[in-house]
C-alpha cells in the first residue's frame, strides 16, 4: 500500500475513533442525564402526590372524628335513633311494599347498568324490616304524597342541612349515622338503597361498609377513624366506594357510629392532576396511580381518560380478562378492574420506595418511581410512571442530531485528513522520485518543494547533497583520467621491469649453476683440508716425533754404535718426512690449481 493510502487511512482512523468514543460516551452521558432527570421528576410527582394523597385521608381523619365529637352530631345520632326505634310495624301501610319492590326493580335495577348485571338478584335486596321499607319508600321514591306525619321527619328536617352541608363542603359522597345495637343506618345524606337496613342481618351485611361498621362497633376509643379499602358497591350502583368510620360518644358512653363515603373524584382528581397532566410536566404519557395490596388500581388511568379507545384496543392486544375489560369499557373507569402486578408494585407492596424501569399494565416499558402510601388500615402503593419511549424522545432527536454532526464531522474529518496526508505525501514523493533519479544516476536531479518547513529543509539538503555528489563525480573524472595516464606509465614500467626480471632470472639461474659448481669444488677442496689435516695431525707428526726421540737418545747415549743406529734411523725417518711433505704439497697444489680454474 503506498504512503498517501495509509497516511490518508491512519489519520481517518485516529480521527473516527476519538471521534466514535467521544460520540459515545457523550450519548451514555446525556441518556444517563435524561434518565436521572426523568427519574427526578417522577420522583417529584410521586413525592407530591404522595403527600396530597396521604395529608388528604390525615385531613378527612381528623375532620370526621372532631365531626363525630361535635354536638350536632351527638344530638343528630340521639334524635334519629330514638325516632328511628319508634317506627312501629303498623305505622307501615299496605302498599309501601309493592310500591317499593316496583322501585328496586323498575329504577334501581334499570340504573345498576353492570356487564354482570344479571348476576344480582334485585328482589332480594328489598328490605323486610316495617322501618325500613317506610323509610325508603318515603325518602328514595320522593313522592312526598307518600309522606306521613311522624317524628322521624322532624327529626330529620332539624339535622338535615347541617349534615348535609358538612358533607358537601368537605366534598364526601356520603354522610350515615348508624345504630351501634341493631346495625341500622337510621340516618344518610344520599338515602341509596342501604338507607335505613341493618349491616348486620340485611343485603349489605358483607359488604366494605358492614365489614368497617363491625370492626367499629364496639371500639371504646374516641376520636378514632377506621378507614376500608374501595370495594364495588351495590347501593353506590356498583361504584367503586371507600369509607371512613369513627365512633360518636356521648361523654364516654358510645351511642353510635358515623360513617363517610370517601368519593373516589378526590384522591382521583390528587392523581390524576385533574386532567392537567401535560401542565405539571408530565408529558404525553405521565400519570400517577394508586394500587392495592390486590394488584388492582385504586385510581383511573391516564389513557381511560384521555384516549379510552387506543387504550381499550392495546389492552385487547395484550389479551387482557375479557370480563373485567368489558367492565372497564362499560363504566369506563379501571379502579378495580385494571391489574397491576409489575416489579415496581411488588417491591411498593414490600414498603420499599425506590425508581427503575419496567412494564406497566398496558405492557409498555416506562420509567417508574414507586413508594408505599403511609395510610392507616389499607395497604396501598403509588407510582408515578412514564412511558420510556417519551422520556427518551430528546435521545433521538439527540442521536440523530449525534449522527448528522458525526457525519458531518467525519467528512470534515476524511477532507481535512486528505489534504493534510496529501501535503505530508506530496514532498515525500517528490524526494522518492529524486532519489530514484538519482539512483539512476541523474546528478543532474533537482526537488523543489514550495513549503516552507521540515520538508522544504530536507529538499535544500537533498538538493545541495545531488550538487555536492556531481562536484565530486567531476573530481573523480579528473581523477580516473590522471589514473589513466599514471596506469599507462605503469604498465611500461611494468614491461620494463619484466624484462629485467627475465634478465635477472637468468642471471640467477647461471648464478645459481655456479654456486652448485663451487660448492662441488668447495666439497673436493674440504675433503683435500681433511686429508692434509689427516696427514698433518697423524702421518708428518710420526717422523718428527721419531726424529726427537732419536735426537734425544744421541744426546743421551755414549754409545758411537747406538749413535750410528740412530743416525741411520734418522736418515729413514727423514725420508719419510720428506715423502709426507711432497704428499702435501701435491695436496695443496691440486686444491690451488682447481680454485683458479674458471
Amino acid at each position: 500500500m503506498k504512503l498517501k493510502y495509509k497516511l490518508f487511512l491512519y489519520f481517518v482512523v485516529l480521527g473516527i475513533i476519538p471521534l466514535l468514543i467521544i460520540t459515545v460516551v457523550e450519548y451514555y452521558n446525556y441518556v444517563g442525564a435524561l434518565t436521572n432527570r426523568s427519574f427526578d421528576q417522577l420522583k417529584t410527582v410521586r413525592g407530591i402526590k404522595k403527600r396530597e394523597v396521604e395529608n388528604y385521608f390525615s385531613n378527612a381523619r381528623e375532620e370526621i372524628a372532631l365531626f363525630a365529637k361535635s354536638k350536632a352530631v351527638i344530638e343528630a345520632m340521639n334524635a334519629f335513633k330514638k325516632s328511628f326505634h319508634k317506627i312501629q310495624p303498623q305505622d307501615l301501610p299496605n302498599d309501601y311494599v309493592g310500591k317499593l319492590k316496583t322501585y328496586y326493580k323498575e329504577e334501581f335495577a334499570v340504573n345498576v347498568n353492570s356487564p354482570d348485571k344479571d348476576t344480582i338478584n334485585f328482589a332480594s335486596l328489598t328490605p323486610t324490616n316495617p322501618k325500613s321499607i317506610l323509610l325508603q319508600t318515603q325518602y328514595l321514591i320522593g313522592n312526598k304524597t307518600l309522606y306521613r306525619p311522624m317524628e322521624y321527619h322532624e327529626v330529620h328536617n332539624r339535622f338535615h342541612g347541617v349534615l348535609s352541608e358538612f358533607m358537601t363542603t368537605h366534598g364526601y359522597y356520603d354522610l350515615m349515622l348508624i345504630d351501634d345495637e341493631t346495625g341500622h343506618i337510621v340516618y344518610s345524606v344520599d338515602k341509596e338503597v342501604d338507607f335505613a337496613t341493618s349491616l348486620l342481618t340485611d343485603a349489605y351485611s358483607e359488604t366494605n361498609l358492614a365489614k368497617l361498621f363491625r370492626r367499629i362497633r364496639y371500639s371504646g376509643v374516641a376520636e378514632q377513624t377506621i378507614l376500608c379499602d374501595f370495594e364495588r358497591y351495590l347501593p353506590s350502583y356498583l361504584a367503586p366506594s371507600s369509607f371512613m368510620a369513627s365512633p360518636i360518644f356521648e361523654g364516654n358512653k358510645k351511642i353510635g357510629t358515623l360513617i363517610f363515603q370517601i368519593p373516589v373524584d378526590k384522591i382521583d382528581a390528587i392523581t390524576t392532576s385533574k386532567k392537567i397532566w401535560r401542565e405539571e410536566g408530565m408529558g404525553e404519557t405521565g400519570e400517577c396511580y394508586i394500587v392495592g395490596k390486590d394488584c388492582r388500581l385504586r385510581t383511573n388511568s391516564r389513557f381511560v381518560i384521555e384516549t379510552p379507545k387506543k387504550f381499550f384496543e392495546m389492552m385487547r392486544k395484550n389479551s387482557y380478562d375479557p370480563q373485567l375489560l368489558a367492565q372497564m369499557e362499560f363504566y369506563k373507569t379501571t379502579i378495580l378492574f385494571q391489574m397491576v402486578c409489575n416489579e415496581s408494585v411488588v417491591k411498593s407492596g414490600a414498603l420499599q420506595t425506590n425508581v427503575q424501569t419496567t412494564n406497566d399494565y398496558r405492557g409498555v416499558e416506562v420509567l417508574s418511581a414507586y413508594a408505599h402510601l403511609n395510610i392507616d388500615n389499607v395497604d396501598w402503593s403509588i407510582l408515578a410512571e412514564m412511558d420510556t419511549a417519551e422520556a427518551f424522545e430528546s435521545v433521538e432527536v439527540f442521536k440523530k442530531k449525534a449522527y448528522i454532526i458525526a457525519l458531518g464531522l467525519i467528512l470534515i474529518l476524511i477532507t481535512a485528513t486528505y489534504l493534510i496526508s496529501n501535503s505530508i505525501y506530496k514532498p515525500i514523493n517528490l524526494l522518492v522520485l529524486g532519489a530514484k533519479e538519482l539512483g539512476k544516476g541523474n546528478l543532474n536531479v533537482e526537488v523543489k518543494i514550495k513549503t516552507h518547513d521540515e520538508f522544504k529543509s530536507l529538499a535544500d539538503s537533498f538538493n545541495k547533497a545531488v550538487a555536492s555528489l556531481r562536484e565530486n563525480q567531476n573530481d573523480i573524472l579528473q581523477n580516473n583520467q590522471l589514473l589513466e595516464e599514471q596506469k599507462e606509465e605503469i604498465e611500461v614500467q611494468s614491461e620494463r621491469f619484466r624484462l629485467l626480471n627475465e634478465e635477472v632470472m637468468k642471471a640467477n639461474s647461471q648464478l645459481d649453476q655456479k654456486v652448485a659448481e663451487r660448492t662441488i669444488e668447495l666439497r673436493r677442496q674440504n675433503k683435500k683440508m681433511l686429508e692434509y689435516a689427516f696427514i698433518n695431525s697423524h702421518k708428518l707428526r710420526a717422523p718428527v716425533a721419531t726424529i726427537l726421540g732419536l735426537m734425544n737418545l744421541i744426546r743421551i747415549t755414549d754409545s758411537v754404535e747406538e749413535k750410528l743406529k740412530c743416525v741411520e734411523l734418522l736418515g729413514k725417518s727423514t725420508d719419510d718426512l720428506d715423502r709426507i711433505i711432497h704428499q702435501i704439497q701435491d695436496i695443496l697444489y691440486d686444491a690451488e690449481f682447481r680454485d683458479e680454474q674458471p
